[in-house]
């Protein structure tokens, strides 16, 4: 009978606790001080509120009548309160289900009450300017009340407070889930605060700053799936604070910041995916930016008034959109960009009105046909447009604007006539060379043809020196070399930089060149027009040499007979393999170049070699219809996408399983992007249908 009533008076004093802590489902609106103060009379028993709880009143100064609440389920709202002065009241708060959002209150000035709460679920804003809100907390000195706030699970938003100078008060801080988004603080110096946030963020948005003159506080950043934005912070001279910044997912965007001058603390940067770089007036160099290799979108150099070359940029190999180069009014010349070979998406080559502009030299090694619109405009001094992406693109062209240049590039038909004179070469029937003095004497015979225009053919007995060829630039035709026993090495041919035809460096049927072991001097060829043909070649161990040329521009892939060439699994024939429809030839080498699947597994192997190195596991790899992706630790991941090769997301994959269907992805190279507890993790994987 004991048990009996203890087990009743148990289950009633249960049952009375959970109505006596719970309330509001619906949540609840304080528009008056008279409302506050009658709440512990209308809800004598209420200290959690189910739903939000917004205040948000012209007469309230305090918020003592709320001191009982201990949790809010929804939203914290505290909004146009202009008598408000601190948060007093809310000081048993140990938790809210949702955004804490501190908007428009004028006399705010203390943050201290809220010192019990240790996680925001959600959004956490303190000032936050729109049509909507009105602005921010403009007496606020500081955020010490947040001090035991350790993870924001969205975004982060300071905006609008021009008493704040620091973010001291968010040095508990680890980990926050969405952007970061610090706006309009007039008084705001630098960043110091979040020192201690993990390495990678979803993204930093820093505008409208008056008086910020450093990013101090942001050291710890080394990736973002997101953009780094700055814009309109005038006194920002550079961005240090962000020294050990490596990779950003989507785009780097420096606008309209009136004193930044130089990017030197982007040193550690190597990856990105977009970059926006305009209206910096005092922007005097991009050498911060030495080390940026891969942009996976496109490239904007806009309305940098100082900017007077493009160093910085001269690793840049690919974009995966588009170029722009617009409005530099110092810019003087472009070779920074003579690494670029391709561009994507749509294919925009855009050069606009740069005053200083004199010539395109530089961007002479971009893939023509990866240009689709072209626009060159009102560059006033601008009058050397006939380089080989120009010249070689106007021939069969998609769209074409040029016009308001200087002389020799005004329109699309001088451009067209200077190229003929540029280009115009020599030696339209080709030329054959059987013997070292043929060799001797073409530069004699031919001293100004950088250009022939036909075939050229190397075959002779005794021929061991190319270097008297050392002046061409570009064959319209075939590049022939066959036959030749004596030939060690192809000195001599490296300024070449396009071949019109088919490259061959030894041939079945004509014979190969049995003591050829080095081909490096064609280390800058980056396009053909035809066949790859390295055949016959009983000393040769490696391709190195033919790296640079374009996968895309190569028809069929011949490798055979060559004894000794074990190490084919160079970039672009690895690309061909995968990415390409072309024929592919390859037999009767050494082991690790005999055949295509053994060249397949190099380059796999290549690529198992770097997954080794990373934490997620992929399998199989290559991979045909799906693949198995996750963490070697097994943490779970959150989200994983796939991004093609330009940096675009081709599959994402939420509440995610181990197996992922991969069906519809084309054959080629992909980059594989997993999240989990606001880190990112990438790794490479092969589609092989």
């Amino acid at each position: 009978m004991i048990k009996k009533s203890i087990l009743i008076f148990l289950l009633f004093f249960t049952s009375h606790s959970i109505a006596f802590t719970q309330c509001l489902p619906e949540g609840i609106v304080f528009s008056t001080q008279s409302q506050i103060d009658q709440f512990t009379t209308n809800y004598p028993d209420c200290t959690e509120i189910g739903g939000d709880l917004v205040v948000n009143g012209s007469d309230i100064t305090n918020l003592n009548g709320l001191e009982d609440i201990v949790a809010v389920g929804g939203d914290l709202y505290i909004w146009n309160n202009p008598f408000l002065l601190s948060l007093s009241g809310l000081d048993q708060l140990v938790s809210v289900g949702h955004d804490i959002r501190l908007v428009n209150n004028s006399l705010l000035n203390d943050l201290s009450s809220l010192q019990n709460i240790a996680k925001i679920e959600n959004d956490l804003v303190i000032g936050y300017v729109d049509q909507i809100d009105g602005g921010g907390n403009p007496s606020l000195p500081n955020l010490l009340g947040l001090h035991h706030v350790s993870s924001i699970g969205g975004a982060l938003w300071i905006d609008d407070n021009d008493l704040l100078t620091n973010l001291l008060g968010l040095n508990e801080v680890v980990s926050i889930g969405s952007g970061i988004f610090i706006t309009g603080n007039d008084n705001l110096i630098n960043l110091e605060g979040i020192d201690n946030l993990s390495p990678t963020a979803s993204g930093l948005y820093i505008s409208y700053n008056q008086s910020l003159v450093s990013l101090s506080g942001l050291e710890g950043l080394q990736s973002t799936a997101g953009s780094i934005d700055l814009n309109d912070n005038p006194v920002l001279t550079g961005l240090s604070g962000l020294n050990n910044i490596e990779s950003i997912g989507y785009e780097l965007r420096l606008q309209n910041n009136a004193s930044l001058a130089n990017l030197e603390a982007l040193t550690h940067l190597t990856s990105v995916g977009k970059v926006y770089i305009s209206n910096n007036p005092e922007l005097v160099s991009l050498k911060g930016l030495r080390n940026l290799n891969n942009i996976n979108q496109s490239l904007w150099i806009r309305e940098n008034a100082r900017l007077k070359t493009l160093e910085g940029l001269d690793n840049i190999d690919k974009l995966g959109d588009d170029l722009w180069i617009l409005k530099n009014d110092s810019l003087q010349h472009l070779h920074n960009l003579s690494r670029l070979s391709t561009i994507g998406g749509y294919g925009y080559f855009i050069i606009s009105e740069n005053s200083m502009l004199t010539s395109l030299q530089g961007l002479d090694n971009i893939n023509p046909n990866s240009i689709k619109y072209l626009a060159i405009e009102d560059n006033p001094l601008l009058s050397t447009c006939e380089v080989h992406s120009v010249c070689n693109y106007l021939a069969n062209p998609d769209f074409v604007d040029i016009t308001g240049n200087a002389t020799g590039c005004m329109n699309r038909d001088e451009v067209l006539d200077a190229c003929e004179l540029a280009f115009a070469g020599c030696l339209e029937e080709g030329l054959t060379i059987t013997s070292q003095q043929d060799l001797e004497l073409f530069s004699n015979n031919y001293p100004d043809c950088i250009v022939i225009e036909g075939d050229v053919t190397i075959q002779g007995g005794d021929v061991t020196s190319l270097l008297a060829l050392s002046q061409l630039k570009s064959i319209h035709g075939n590049l022939t070399i066959v036959h030749n026993p004596n030939l060690i090495q192809l000195t001599g041919l490296d300024n070449i930089q396009s071949v019109g035809g088919n490259l061959t460096i030894g041939d079945e049927s004509k014979g190969g060149n049995p003591s050829l072991a080095d081909i490096s001097a064609l280390t800058n060829i980056q396009w053909i027009g035809g066949d790859l043909v390295i055949s016959g070649n009983e000393s040769l161990t490696n391709l190195t040499g033919l790296e640079h040329i374009i996968s895309t521009s190569i028809d069929t892939l011949k490798i055979t007979n060559n004894m000794q060439l074990s190490h084919c699994a160079i970039e672009n024939v690895c690309d061909f393999l995968f990415d390409s429809a072309g024929e592919v030839i390859i037999h009767s080498n050494a082991a690790g170049c005999n055949s295509p699947v053994e060249v397949q597994a190099a380059c796999s192997s290549d690529l198992a070699e770097f997954l080794s190195a990373t934490p997620i596991f992929i399998y199989p790899n290559p991979a045909r219809n799906s693949v198995i992706v996750h963490l070697k630790n097994q943490d779970k991941a959150e989200n994983i996408r796939i991004l093609n090769t330009f940096g675009q997301v081709v599959a994402e994959y939420f509440a995610v399983v181990d197996q992922l269907d991969i069906s519809h992805l084309a054959n080629g190279y992909y980059f594989v992007m997993v999240s989990v507890k606001n880190q990112m993790f990438t790794g490479k994987l092969i589609v092989q249908n």
